[in-house]
């Protein structure tokens, strides 16, 4: 018998989402189009509009759930609606009990089970609080082969608040680190029994309503960006606001480039991948590239990076050809900024601010070294940030 999963979906789920999708929409009368249904989908990711749950079956998606935010007056909190609620022909109901899905969709149980990627969430202790079954009576024997969730056509509210971060970067599928960046997020995620949605968001649409949707951003490997300016906008914000900001690899630079600007003065800060001749090239080509090398990592006593790792040294994974240019080493610890790791060599591999709540640049790609069963504590420390 295949193992039915549930999971909160990530962009990259998207190809797999569009025709689910495009079936939900012709059964209620709507003509196929899926390209029209893949652009709703990932603006809704884009855009942190709807947070989505995707069901398989083995390994194929047979499912999904779509949530949009709303707010509650006399709760005074964000809640979710579960609008969109689908399961496909082929997985549906056939009369034989021991293979079928859906379960019997009787109690609060089964709907919130479906609507959440929580096996070991506190919340399934007390689903009557989330939400309500469908009206009417549908049992093992009533549910047929057409009848997909049609009870759910009258939205249910849920007394819940998600929140989000926003992964700032040109997503792409093929690229080795934004594949791990979904995945460490999931590993955290299990651990820590916290429901937090994460998006990417294009550097070119990065716009001024970014913090009214994500409650923390991590830029991501794989510079240059589309937009250098807007990215150092949202750091810049994240950095005064004290909201939980991360970067890893090109992250860390644009970090850099950003404290340079907007604290030490360094007003033509540059990166050299955008502007190679540039008079103040903070971040500079390495001699020797990093990509696809490990290396001892030494943390800085007292540290908060020390304290996340719990050692005073790691192993840890790069995939990048530039880093701090030596020449201005000097001038990038005249702040408050703290060097909280380094190499072998001393080279700057790890940026904090002590003074937020967390402001954490790494030179590295944690999220390459996290597995289902040891999550990497960086990416844990940092949804633990997001989720306060």
């Amino acid at each position: 018998m295949s193992t039915l999963t549930v999971r909160q979906a990530v962009l990259s789920d998207l190809e797999a989402l569009a025709p689910l999708f495009d079936d939900y929409r012709q059964f209620y009368g709507r003509p196929s189009d899926l390209q029209a249904a893949t652009a709703f989908l990932s603006a809704r990711f884009n855009h942190g509009e709807s947070v989505l749950f995707i069901a398989h079956e083995g390994i194929h998606p047979i499912g999904f759930a779509q949530l949009y935010p709303s707010f509650s007056s006399v709760a005074l909190a964000r809640t979710f609606v579960l609008n969109d609620l689908f399961v496909c022909e082929s997985a549906r109901r056939k009369g034989g009990r021991q293979n079928c899905w859906p379960p019997p969709l009787t109690t609060r149980e089964h709907w919130a089970r479906f609507a959440f990627r929580c096996q070991r969430q506190p919340t399934m202790k007390r689903p009557k609080a989330f939400i309500n079954p469908p009206a009417g009576s549908v049992t093992s024997s009533s549910w047929s082969t057409t009848l997909p969730f049609r009870s759910l056509r009258t939205p249910r509210k849920m007394n819940c608040t998600v929140k989000s971060i926003a992964l700032l970067g040109e997503y792409t599928s093929t690229f080795p680190p934004h594949a791990y960046t979904n995945a460490a997020i999931q590993h955290a995620q299990d651990l820590l029994e916290l429901e937090i949605t994460a998006n990417w968001v294009s550097t070119e649409d990065i716009g001024l309503k970014l913090f009214e949707h994500y409650a923390g951003i991590w830029i991501a490997p794989g510079s240059p960006y589309k937009n250098m300016e807007k990215t150092l906008w949202a750091i810049r914000y994240a950095r005064e606001n004290n909201i939980p900001c991360f970067g890893t690899c090109g992250g860390f630079q644009h970090m850099v480039i950003e404290y340079a600007r907007n604290v030490l003065g360094f007003k033509d800060a540059q990166h050299a991948e955008y502007d190679p001749y540039a008079s103040n090239l903070f971040i500079s080509e390495l001699a020797c590239s990093l990509a696809g090398r490990e290396m001892r990592l030494s943390l800085a006593p007292g540290s908060r990076i020390a304290a996340i790792y719990g050692v005073s040294s790691a192993q840890e994974h790069y995939y990048c050809n530039f880093g701090v240019n030596p020449d201005y080493v000097d001038a990038l610890q005249q702040g408050p900024l703290q060097v909280s790791g380094s190499d072998a060599e001393g080279e700057i591999r790890v940026i904090e601010h002590p003074e937020h709540p967390f402001f954490i640049g790494t030179l590295f790609v944690p999220q390459m070294r996290s597995t289902p069963e040891r999550p990497h504590p960086l990416v844990s420390a940092f949804l633990k940030a997001v989720g306060l």
